[in-house]
Parts: C-alpha cells; structure tokens; sequence
C-alpha cells in the first residue's frame, strides 16, 4: 500500500513544512500572536475577584427559621432585588450593631 504511506509522509511534511516547530512557528501558524520571553517570566494576574479580608468572610452555618420569617423575607428580597439569605443577614447585622452601640 504505497498511496498510504505516501499520504503519511505528507501529512508529516505539512507539519514541519520548515523544520521548525517551536511555539513561536507554531502560534503564527495558528494566527496567534506569540509570547515573548518577559511574557513568559510574569505571567498575567489571576482572573476573578480578589480574596476577601478576613474580616469580610462569612461563616457556613445551617439555621432554622419559621416560615413566617422566611415568606417575609423572600418578600422584602424581591422588592429590593437581591436575596432573601441576603436580607436576613443585613436585618441580623442591623439588630447587633444598633445593641452593641446603645
């Protein structure tokens, strides 16, 4: 079968048409543009939000709260556009401060 292996060899040529095959031929074969050495060494910053201070973190907990509680806010989550979880938090956080500066 020699048509075969003659397609294999030029399936390989087309490859490495210049016997190059370093990243820079590479990216320019594919339309990319290629990284320079600086490039390399400092690589860009994560994407995504920066951590939170410790201060600003919350804590996972599991609660119960009676339904009347949770209907009300829901309620008060939806015409302020944000979340019930949200709601409740701020209320609770509301309370505390204005007992801890009284």
């Amino acid at each position: 079968m020699p048509v075969q292996e003659d397609i294999y060899f030029e399936l390989q040529d087309s490859k490495t048409s210049n016997g190059n095959n370093d990243s820079e031929s590479v990216a320019k074969k594919r339309g990319r543009p290629s990284k320079n050495k600086s490039q390399l060494d400092n690589p860009a910053r994560k994407a995504g939000r920066p951590p939170k201070r410790e201060e600003e973190k919350y804590k996972s907990t599991h609660i119960c709260f009676h339904p009347k509680i949770v209907e009300w806010a829901k309620a008060e989550a939806k015409r302020r556009g944000v979340g019930y979880q949200s709601v409740i938090n701020e209320t609770l956080l509301e309370h505390i401060t204005s007992h801890i500066t009284s």
